[in-house]
C-alpha cells in the first residue's frame, strides 16, 4: 500500500492513484473496468468475467499463511485471474507468485473439484519498478524443460510481471501504452483510461472507502512502529550477548542493562546461541 503523504495527521486520500493496492482493488472489482484491462495486458479477447472478487481472503487452515489476493476472477470458460498491485520491491516477489498459484488451487480442490477439472489460472503482478532488470514491458513464465526448452510441461499455469517503468514503451501496442502511461504518471489518451480516471476519482470521493482506507492505513502505522520497536529490542539482546560471549560484560550487567531476570536471561541463551552469533 503507497505511504501518502498526511495532512494536518489525517491521510490525503485525494493522491492515492490507480497503483495502490486498495485503489486498483476497488476500480477493478468492476467488471467494465476488469475485463478491458485484462484484454490489453494479455492481447487477448475475453468473452465474459465472472464476478471479480476484491481484497479475496483465501484460508486453506492447517497453520498455513492466509493470502488476501487483489482481484479474483474468471471468465467461465476454464481460466481463473489473479490481478496484484504490486509497488514494492519485494524479493520474494516470484515465490509470492508460486504461492498464490498454490492456494488457488488448493482452495478450487477443496470445493470438489478433481485434479483435470483444475481451471488454468494466471497470476498477474502490476509492478512499479522492474523486478528482473531486463527492462521488458511483459515478463511471462511458463514451465519448461530444462533439456528441451521447447517443450512445454503444459499445466494450465503461467505468471505475468506487467513492468510499467519500462523504457521500452514503443515495443508496445498503442492500448497498453495508454494503459501503461496513465498507471505511470495518470496520462489519459483513450476512451479507457479517461474512463479509468473518472472512477479513481469517484473512488477518491466515496467517504466510506476513505474511511476504509484510512483505518487501513492507520493499522498499518501500528504494525510498523511495533515492528520497528522489537526490531530496535532484538538488536539490544543481541548486542548485548555478543558482548558476554566474548567475555566483555558479565550476565548481571546484562540482566541490569535488559531488566530482567535469571530465568529470562537463561531463555535469551538458549534463543541466541554462541556458535549464532560469533560465527
Amino acid at each position: 500500500m503507497t505511504f501518502i503523504q498526511k495532512i494536518d495527521g489525517d491521510f490525503d486520500f485525494s493522491k492515492v492513484t490507480l497503483t495502490d493496492d486498495f485503489m486498483f482493488s476497488k476500480v477493478m472489482r468492476d467488471k467494465e473496468f476488469c475485463k478491458p484491462f485484462l484484454e490489453t495486458i494479455l492481447e487477448m479477447k475475453i468473452k465474459e468475467i465472472n464476478y471479480p472478487e476484491s481484497q479475496k481472503t483465501i484460508d486453506i487452515g492447517l497453520d498455513a499463511k492466509a493470502v488476501r489476493l487483489d482481484i479474483y476472477a474468471d471468465d467461465g470458460e476454464g481460466t481463473v485471474y489473479n490481478i496484484e498491485m504490486q509497488q514494492s520491491r519485494f524479493r520474494d516477489v516470484p515465490k509470492r507468485s508460486r504461492y498464490y498459484q498454490g492456494i488457488i488451487d488448493i482452495n478450487i480442490l477443496e470445493k470438489g473439484e478433481t485434479y483435470h477439472k483444475l481451471p488454468n489460472s494466471l497470476i498477474i503482478f502490476v509492478c512499479t519498478e522492474d523486478f528482473f532488470g531486463l527492462d521488458l514491458p511483459i515478463y511471462r513464465f511458463k514451465y519448461m524443460c530444462t533439456k528441451a526448452p521447447e517443450l512445454f510441461l503444459n499445466d494450465g499455469t503461467e505468471k505475468i510481471f506487467v513492468n510499467i517503468n519500462t523504457s521500452k514503451i514503443n515495443q508496445l501496442t498503442p492500448r497498453q501504452r495508454s494503459v501503461y502511461n496513465y498507471l505511470k504518471d495518470e496520462v489519459t489518451s483513450d476512451e479507457y483510461t479517461q474512463r479509468l480516471h473518472q472512477k479513481v476519482q469517484d473512488v477518491r470521493q466515496n467517504k466510506e472507502w476513505r474511511r476504509e482506507y484510512m483505518t487501513l492505513e492507520m493499522m498499518l502505522d501500528e504494525k510498523r512502529e511495533e515492528g520497528l520497536e522489537q526490531g530496535l529490542e532484538q538488536g539490544t539482546i543481541i548486542t548485548n550477548l555478543k558482548y558476554y560471549y566474548k567475555g566483555k560484560i558479565s550476565k548481571e550487567e546484562i540482566m541490569e542493562e535488559l531488566s530482567i531476570d535469571e530465568e529470562k536471561f537463561e531463555e535469551y541463551l538458549k534463543e541466541y546461541p554462541k556458535e549464532e552469533l560469533l560465527k
